[in-house]
């Protein structure tokens, strides 16, 4: 019995030593809502994230990092239409000031950041005939 409790113990404080408040409070990954001209195509390079409905909306959820993302819309009859969404500090990793290596796992999961805009709209320009 005492060493299954030494045993649960060690696995709780592993735990927490490898987890941070970012990480804990918040996801890897973000919906970002998409608003623009109907059934356009959203790409990240050349994986394809969604399309819009017929009402020009689309909620995409993206992963969360320390980079923008460089995304483009395409649509038929439509010039290619290039988006660049930008993360911000995640304020919520200040909770790990007493606790240094919090940061590090936030940074390196990507949650020591988060997406301000989560609504990106857009206009598509018509290609010339």
């Amino acid at each position: 019995m005492k060493e299954k409790l030494i045993s649960i113990s060690l696995v709780l404080t592993s735990a927490l030593c490898f987890s941070s408040c970012a990480t804990i409070f918040t996801s890897s990954h973000q919906d970002v809502v998409f608003a623009g001209e109907s059934d356009a195509t959203i790409y990240d390079g050349s994986r394809k994230l969604g399309k819009l409905d017929a009402d020009g909306m689309a909620t995409i959820k993206l992963r969360k990092g320390l980079n923008s993302k460089h995304l483009y819309i395409k649509k038929d009859g439509y010039e290619r239409t290039y988006v660049s969404v930008v993360p911000t500090f995640n304020f919520v990793s200040l909770l790990n000031i007493l606790f240094w290596p919090g940061f590090i796992v936030d940074a390196a999961t990507g949650k020591i950041c988060k997406y301000d805009d989560e609504v990106i709209e857009f206009e598509m320009q018509k290609k010339d005939q």
